[in-house]
C-alpha cells in the first residue's frame, strides 16, 4: 500500500511538470465550459434558475469529460511518443497507481477551473441565483466526479494504449458522450432506443444529482459502481495490452 501511494503522488507530481506546458486545461478546462454555458444561457432570454443549474452541471460535467479524454487518456501515448514509456514499465512501481495519481490530478484541476468559470458567469450575468445543492452536497459531488473521471482516465489510457488507431478512438469519444452521453442534452430529449448509453457514463448520474440538488442513495451507488468497472476493465486491458507489447517489442512504436 505505501508503494501505491507514492506511485500515486509521484504520479500527481509528474502530472504538475507536464501541464505546465500543455494548454489543454486552458482550452478544455476553461474555455470550452465558458462559451458552451454563455450560449446556453444567453440564447434564451430570462432563463429560469432551475434551467441556469442544468446548463451549468450539464457543461461542467461535459468540460470534465473531455479533460480527461485528451488530458488522461492520452498520457500513455504522449509517453510513449517521448520515448519514455519503456522507462516507465521497468520501474517497480505499479502503472496503474502512478496512472491514478496523474488522472485524479486532472480532474480536481478541471472541477477547479470550472468552478472558477462558474462564479465568473453567474456573477456577471447577474438576475437570480442558478439553482445548484448546497456547499457540502456541492464538495461531495465533486469529489465524486473527480474520483469517477480518474477511473475513467484510467480506461482510456488502456484503450489508447491497446489500439494503435487512437485519434479515432479519441474522436469516437467524443462525439458519442456528446450526444448520448446525458451530460449537456437531457435524456428525455432523445428518442427512447437511445437513452441508455447514458446510464453507463458515470457523469451523467452527478449532473442529475447537481440538477436535483441532493444525494440520490442510487446515482451515488451507480456513480460509485460504474468507477469501480472502469478501473477494473482499465486494469484488465492494461495488463492485457502491456504484456503484448513486451512480447512483440512495441512499447515504443507510435
Amino acid at each position: 500500500m505505501t508503494d501505491v501511494l507514492w506511485a500515486a503522488w509521484r504520479g500527481a507530481v509528474l502530472q504538475v511538470h507536464e501541464a505546465k506546458r500543455s494548454s489543454n486545461l486552458l482550452v478544455h478546462g476553461i474555455v470550452q465550459p465558458l462559451v458552451v454555458i454563455s450560449l446556453g444561457l444567453y440564447a434564451r432570454g430570462n432563463a429560469d434558475p432551475k434551467y441556469v443549474g442544468q446548463v451549468i452541471a450539464g457543461a461542467a460535467m461535459l468540460s470534465l469529460w473531455t479533460v480527461v479524454l485528451w488530458n488522461s487518456g492520452t498520457l500513455l501515448l504522449r509517453d510513449r511518443m517521448a520515448g519514455a514509456l519503456a522507462t516507465i514499465m521497468v520501474r517497480p512501481y505499479p502503472l496503474v497507481a502512478v496512472l491514478l495519481g496523474r488522472t485524479l490530478l486532472v480532474a480536481l484541476t478541471a472541477i477547479v477551473s470550472n468552478a472558477l468559470v462558474v462564479v465568473v458567469i453567474v456573477n456577471a450575468r447577474g438576475g437570480p441565483p442558478p439553482e445548484l445543492p448546497g456547499p457540502t452536497t456541492m464538495v461531495v459531488l465533486a469529489l465524486l466526479a473527480a474520483g469517477s473521471a480518474a477511473c475513467l482516465g484510467v480506461l482510456l489510457s488502456a484503450v489508447v494504449v491497446a489500439s494503435r488507431g487512437a485519434a479515432m478512438v479519441i474522436d469516437t469519444f467524443v462525439y458519442v458522450i456528446f450526444v448520448l452521453g446525458g451530460l449537456l442534452i437531457p435524456v428525455n430529449l432523445l428518442p427512447a432506443a437511445v437513452r441508455w448509453p447514458a446510464e453507463l457514463v458515470s457523469l451523467h448520474h452527478v449532473a442529475v444529482m447537481v440538477v436535483g440538488k441532493h444525494l440520490d442513495g442510487s446515482q451515488v451507488a451507480a456513480v460509485l459502481g460504474l468507477s469501480a468497472a472502469y478501473l477494473a476493465a482499465g486494469i484488465v486491458l492494461m495488463g492485457a495490452a502491456t504484456r503484448q507489447a513486451r512480447r512483440e517489442g512495441t512499447l515504443d512504436l507510435v
